[in-house]
């Protein structure tokens, strides 16, 4: 793991932050900009689920970017009992202290990185995100 801040920033008019871009990259040694394109899909996917209307389409657009740009499929578990903390890496999220939810690096349940400058981490940890290694065929 090598820690990636995040350039972008929920705090910006009109912006959703790349923190889970940013846990991305830590975790898999590479730079954000190349989950630029990630980013945008999970943004426009967030964007509609606010506007209550998600097409499939655009459900499988940013997973389907994930797996062709990483390699990787997420599966999210659920926090609250001990049996659901994974073992090494994943991506902890939740309650951030600035008003909005947040992502963070952990180790063995524990954040390790924080990619927001504060490095203030979650209020608490709702859910983690663990990576799987998947191969994505083009269709």
């Amino acid at each position: 793991m090598i820690p990636v801040d995040q350039t972008q920033f929920s705090d910006v008019e009109g912006q959703h932050g790349d923190c889970w871009s940013a846990c991305m990259a830590s975790i898999l040694e590479r730079p954000i900009v190349d989950f630029r394109e990630f980013h945008e899909r999970y943004t426009a996917y967030h964007v509609a689920l606010e506007g209550g209307a998600v097409s499939l389409e655009l459900r499988a657009a940013y997973p389907r970017a994930l797996a062709r740009i990483a390699g990787v499929a997420v599966v999210q578990v659920k926090a609250g009992f001990d049996l659901a903390v994974p073992k090494g890496y994943a991506i902890a999220s939740g309650p951030g202290p600035r008003g909005v939810d947040h992502s963070c690096v952990a180790l063995d349940g524990e954040i390790i990185h924080d990619p927001h400058p504060s490095r203030d981490g979650v209020k608490f940890i709702e859910a983690y995100e663990v990576l799987i290694p998947v191969i994505w065929e083009e269709e």
